[in-house]
């Protein structure tokens, strides 16, 4: 994708950010968009075309799209309250040694992209090892949040 867009707009990417690209997403399909697009199209400095996207323009994107809740991570916020999903992903989070999930539960996470597709179970990618969390434990820091100190 990244040569498409190059062979496109003439704008180049330095190998770092490349490489930044596949180990954030793991190559996930929207998160290539969803990023490609907030550090090509979305970053004023960017948008000149005779700029090189760096590594820093990348993570700089990563950095946006996850504090504006894009679409596509709110929806996997959303997934992450059926049980099916927890069982495997509460799991990965805490570093768990065994797993007790079925192997269904499990396909259905991969199927939805959370987890790595490779034999190791994990996380498909950073960004979703940061949001995934995050968005299990948001009500309870929301509540510890609004609790005065000493109580």
């Amino acid at each position: 994708m990244l040569g498409q867009h190059t062979a496109k707009t003439g704008q180049n990417f330095e190998p770092a950010a490349g490489d930044r690209f596949c180990a954030q997403t793991a190559e996930q399909p929207w998160l290539v968009n969803a990023l490609c697009d907030r550090a090509c199209f979305k970053n004023p400095p960017w948008r000149n075309r005779s700029r090189s996207i760096t590594a820093d323009a990348i993570l700089a994107a990563r950095e946006v799209l996850i504090r504006v809740r894009a679409v596509h991570l709110d929806q996997l916020a959303d997934k992450l309250q059926e049980e099916r999903v927890q069982r495997v992903v509460e799991p990965l989070l805490r570093g768990a040694v065994g797993f007790d999930f079925s192997p269904h539960d499990y396909e259905c996470v991969r199927d939805l992209g959370l987890s790595a597709r490779q034999d190791e179970i994990r996380i498909a990618n950073p960004i979703y090892a940061e949001v995934i969390p995050h968005d299990l434990t948001f009500v309870t820091q929301k509540c510890l949040a609004s609790r005065p100190r000493g109580t």
